[in-house]
């Protein structure tokens, strides 16, 4: 099961990213190589300069923040609707699809929400432009404010890509550019709202609000028997900004841009 818009690459946005990458791009490749040598099979069979590109444009955007294909250079990028953004996407759609999933409970920080952003009516999507990063509720600390529990078909592990020992600290997953996200309802705490969504594959209906379907309810269950079990942590410790802040409203286009 795919998700997302279809970004479709070829050539020249594998030259723009690495026009963009600069000097970076050397260190980024260096690390990526190092993990093929681990795990050859993320390969699956592609020629050696369409695998890099994908998995530096992941590896980049997970470890490098401000730089060229950092998190952040991407996030303002997409505020500002530059080009730039496009061959990143393209990447980090490549990159990702070579990864292993998860398929399970994932939590996100979303800050303080806005009362419209904190109660929006199930069936409602999400559909951010970027990367949505979150972590497996299982051995994630708990957020300070509000937050997401998303239930996961096709989010990525990306452990291997950050170099982190494997086991060590909670396991991040990264959904690819453009995943939809489906609101099946909200759960309040003392001054905490957590908003239940689900992963929507490509290809399914939109959404219409007040409605719920059988895949929604299926992970309605789901999630609530996750929001009932034990805490992720007794107290909240600080997020990385990466898995942190609101999810956008909307739909992905026809022609693979959000």
């Amino acid at each position: 099961m795919r998700t997302g818009p279809s970004y479709r690459g070829g050539p020249a946005d594998r030259q723009a990213l690495r026009a963009l990458a600069g000097d970076q791009w050397w260190q980024q490749q260096a690390a990526v190589g190092r993990m093929l040598t681990v795990s050859p099979g993320l390969r699956g069979g592609d020629p050696d300069d369409v695998v890099l590109a994908g998995l530096i444009a992941v590896r980049s955007f997970l470890t490098l923040d401000d730089a060229p294909l950092g998190w952040r250079w991407l996030e303002r990028r997409l505020v500002a609707g530059s080009a730039d953004a496009h061959p990143c996407l393209v990447g980090l759609a490549s990159g990702l699809r070579r990864l292993p999933s998860y398929r399970g409970a994932v939590v996100r920080a979303a800050g303080t929400l806005p009362p419209r952003a904190s109660a929006p009516l199930p069936g409602t999507e999400l559909c951010p432009a970027g990367p949505v990063g979150a972590y497996v509720r299982e051995g994630a600390p708990a957020p300070a404010g509000d937050r997401y529990l998303i239930w996961s078909m096709t989010g990525r592990r990306v452990r291997a890509l950050t170099g982190s020992p494997a086991r060590t600290g909670p396991e991040e997953v990264l959904f690819a550019p453009g995943t939809r996200f489906r609101v099946l309802g909200t759960r309040g705490g003392t001054g905490v709202t957590t908003v239940l969504l689900r992963e929507v594959a490509a290809g399914e209906p939109a959404g219409r609000p007040g409605d719920q379907d059988a895949a929604d309810r299926q992970a309605m269950e789901q999630l609530t028997q996750a929001v009932a079990g034990p805490a992720t942590a007794e107290d909240p410790a600080p997020w990385p900004p990466r898995l942190a802040g609101p999810l956008a409203e909307g739909h992905p286009r026809g022609d693979g841009t959000v």
